[in-house]
């Protein structure tokens, strides 16, 4: 039997991006979705044995004195950060999904990007490792789970980074070039979906997943 938790919202971090001074705080929806009984050929969706629930969060980013940023480990948060960028000053920013009680089910998780930070040439980020572009549609990242994604003995849920560090551990990269008042929103959107025998490839499961948005 399916969960009745179709379009429950999360409020988690959107990327948010700023040079600028007095800006005011900005937060973004994402939606963490689970989609149940629909009428395809096969079900999709988080179903009562595939997982619990899907999340997005970041730590928390402190402004230091000089300008930069640094992330706190001990705090997180589900809403959106600004961040007054100065041209050069790369950042600290590490968008996660986390996935809890996940069962071995095979699966897909998806996160669609609403704009594509890398078009503006002045705030640059890569995805990390094990997340690959879904082809044919622009600003979806996906991730195969599998068994090995199971929780661990003494785990509930496992984490998924988005961002790749560079070379000197910082997520975002900032040119010097960056030009006063530029502004990036970005907000991610979250999706989890069973692999099944009819909807087989990531690309067939994301359809299926967002059909009728």
């Amino acid at each position: 039997m399916f969960k009745k938790i179709k379009d429950k919202k999360y409020f988690v971090a959107a990327l948010v991006l700023v040079l600028a001074v007095a800006v005011a705080a900005v937060a973004s929806a994402v939606t963490a979705k689970y989609v149940g009984q629909k009428d395809v050929k096969a079900t999709i969706g988080l179903k009562a044995d595939l997982a619990k629930s899907i999340t997005v969060y970041e730590h928390v980013a402190n402004r230091q004195t000089d300008g930069s940023y640094r992330l706190d480990s001990s705090a997180i948060t589900e809403e959106g950060q600004t961040y007054m960028l100065m041209p050069g000053v790369d950042i600290y920013k590490d968008p996660t999904v986390r996935v809890t009680g996940y069962t071995g089910i095979p699966a897909y998780l998806f996160v669609k990007i609403t704009e594509d930070l890398n078009s503006s040439g002045y705030a640059t980020c890569n995805f990390a490792n094990g997340w690959y572009a879904l082809t044919g549609i622009n600003g979806v990242w996906y991730k195969e789970l599998t068994s090995a994604d199971i929780p661990g003995e003494d785990e509930t849920y496992k984490d998924y980074p988005l961002l790749a560090a560079n070379n000197n551990g910082y997520q975002i990269t900032v040119s010097e070039t960056l030009p006063r008042e530029s502004e990036f929103t970005v907000t991610i959107k979250a999706y989890i979906g069973q692999k099944t025998v009819d909807y087989d490839t990531p690309e067939e499961v994301f359809e299926a997943l967002t059909a009728g948005d």
